[in-house]
């Protein structure tokens, strides 16, 4: 029997390229930040952050608590981030066209959900 292309497991690209690399996941998430949770919406995601639509910028260094899930999986993903870089309204990127938001960075991951990260839709990964 002959096993197409398209119907092989493909395992998740390698450790380094998994963390220079982003998945397009726009997806609603929960924020959290000082006590205070909020809606907010996921643009694309990393190994190791995410970068979150939100109109007011937050100070660099700022924790928060991202909850997400991921596409076909109905467990959430709970990460500790750190905002490692903020830009709003009067501050436009150069080097992305991304609307007001924050860099997160994950600072506490669960083994879990890293490894079900990693396995996220391995397709959809590209280099950032």
């Amino acid at each position: 029997m002959t096993v197409k292309r398209s119907q092989k497991r493909r395992s998740p690209p390698p450790e380094p390229l998994l963390r220079q690399s982003r998945i397009s996941h726009i997806r609603r998430a929960r924020l959290e930040v000082a006590g205070h949770g909020e809606d907010a919406l996921i643009i694309d995601l990393g190994l190791n952050g995410a970068f979150i639509e939100r109109a007011e910028a937050l100070p660099v260094g700022s924790t928060a608590r991202l909850t997400f899930l991921l596409p076909g999986n109905e467990l959430a993903i709970e990460a500790d981030c750190r905002v490692a870089w903020s830009h709003g309204d009067s501050q436009p990127l150069r080097s992305k066209q991304l609307p007001p938001g924050l860099g997160l960075e994950f600072t506490r991951l669960e083994a879990d959900d890293r490894r079900r990260l990693q396995n996220a839709h391995p397709d959809a990964v590209k280099t950032a």
